[in-house]
C-alpha cells in the first residue's frame, strides 16, 4: 500500500509543473495574436473631388528674365470629417517626404526651403464636416526651386487630430507635384512689341519646307499673295547676317482666316540651319483666332536670340489642318 501512494504522489507532483504551464497558455477558442480593436468612430481624411483628386499639378516657369511660381491658392485642400461631432476638431498637417519621394518613380521630394505651408493646423467647427479653413501651399523663389531639375513632390500628411476624432488610415495624404519649364516665350499679346523694330525685309529670304521661295509674297503687304500648307509644314527665314529676333508676326489669309489660320505652331533658331532651339518651348497654341486677314499674330520672347534662321513651325490650323499666310515680319 504504501509503494502504491508513494507512486501516485510522486506522479501528481510530475504533473503540477504542466498544468501550471498551461494556465498561461490562451484559452481554447481565443485568438493566438490580438488584433487592435478597428475604430469604428469619426475619422479626418481629405478627399479633393475636383481635377486630379489629392494631387496638384503645379508648373514653375523659368524665364532669362525672371522666375515666375504659380499664383497663390495654386495648392489647397480641405480636411473633412466621415462624420460631424458635438466638439470642435483640430487637425495638423505636416510635410513627408518619404511619402513624397516614393510618390512617383522618376521624381524626389521637393526641400523643405522651397515650400511654405499656410494653415498647418486647421478647425473644423463643431458640428460640421469640413475644415474652416483650407490649407495652402506656396513656392518660395529660392534656390532649391532655381536650381530644381527634376519633377518634385510636397506630399502633407495629416498628422493627428483631436476631440476624439482619429486620422484615417487612407485619403490622408495631399501631393502637390512640382514641374519646371524653361522657356523664352512670353505670349502673343500685342502691346509688347512696342518698342520693338521691325528688321527690314530685304535682311532675309523666306523659304517653305519644300524650299520655294516667298519671299516677295510674305512681304508686300497684300493679304490675297500668300502660301499655304497642309498640317505639319514650315516658313524659314535665312539672314544675311546673324540678327537678334525678339518677336514674329504672321497674317493669315484672306481665303476663310476664321477657320484656315495656324492654330499649333513653334518658333525655332538655329545658327548653323542643323541644330535648332525651340524659343516657344514646344509647340504652343494660338490664342488669336482672327476673322480677317489684316489682324497681327504675334509670338513674343522675353529675350533676343542673335542667329542666322528662324524657323516657324506650324502642326495645323484652326479646321481642316490647311493654314494660309499671307504675311511674315521679324522683330529685334
Amino acid at each position: 500500500m504504501k509503494s502504491i501512494i508513494t507512486k501516485s504522489t510522486l506522479l501528481l507532483l510530475a504533473a503540477l509543473p504542466l498544468f501550471t504551464a498551461c494556465q498561461d497558455e490562451p484559452e481554447v477558442g481565443s485568438t493566438l495574436y490580438p488584433t487592435e480593436q478597428e475604430n469604428y468612430g469619426p475619422k479626418a481624411y481629405i478627399n479633393e473631388i475636383g481635377g486630379a483628386g489629392n494631387e496638384a499639378a503645379v508648373e514653375v516657369v523659368q524665364t532669362p528674365v525672371a522666375l515666375m511660381l504659380p499664383e497663390e491658392g495654386s495648392i489647397s485642400f480641405r480636411v473633412k470629417l466621415t462624420a460631424p461631432v458635438d466638439n470642435d476638431v483640430t487637425v495638423n498637417i505636416v510635410a513627408d517626404t518619404e511619402k513624397a519621394a516614393a510618390y512617383k518613380s522618376g521624381c524626389e521630394a521637393l526641400p523643405a526651403a522651397g515650400f511654405q505651408i499656410k494653415n498647418a493646423q486647421v478647425r473644423i467647427p463643431a458640428g460640421e464636416m469640413v475644415s474652416a479653413e483650407a490649407v495652402e501651399v506656396s513656392l518660395v523663389d529660392g534656390d532649391a526651386i532655381r536650381n530644381l531639375e527634376n519633377t518634385s513632390v510636397i506630399a502633407l500628411t495629416l498628422s493627428d487630430a483631436t476631440g476624439g476624432v482619429a486620422v484615417g488610415k487612407n485619403n490622408n495624404t495631399y501631393y502637390a507635384v512640382v514641374s519646371k519649364k524653361v522657356t523664352n516665350y512670353k505670349g502673343q499679346n500685342v502691346a509688347d512689341l512696342e518698342g520693338r523694330t521691325q528688321i527690314p525685309y530685304d535682311s532675309y529670304t523666306v523659304t517653305d519646307d519644300y524650299g520655294d521661295d516667298y519671299t516677295a509674297e510674305l512681304s508686300d503687304g497684300d493679304n490675297s499673295t500668300d502660301c499655304y500648307g497642309y498640317y505639319e509644314f514650315y516658313l524659314m527665314a535665312t539672314f544675311t547676317n546673324p540678327t537678334p529676333v525678339s518677336a514674329l508676326v504672321f497674317h493669315a489669309g484672306t481665303y476663310y482666316p476664321y477657320y484656315y489660320t495656324p492654330k499649333i505652331v513653334e518658333v525655332l533658331t538655329s545658327n548653323d540651319g542643323e541644330e535648332w532651339t525651340s524659343q516657344t518651348g514646344g509647340t504652343v497654341t494660338s490664342t488669336i483666332r482672327p476673322s480677317s486677314a489684316t489682324t497681327p499674330i504675334p509670338f513674343v520672347l522675353y529675350s533676343p536670340i542673335t542667329c542666322k534662321y528662324v524657323k516657324f513651325r506650324v502642326e495645323n490650323s484652326f479646321s481642316w489642318g490647311y493654314s494660309y499666310v499671307s504675311e511674315l515680319k521679324l522683330y529685334q
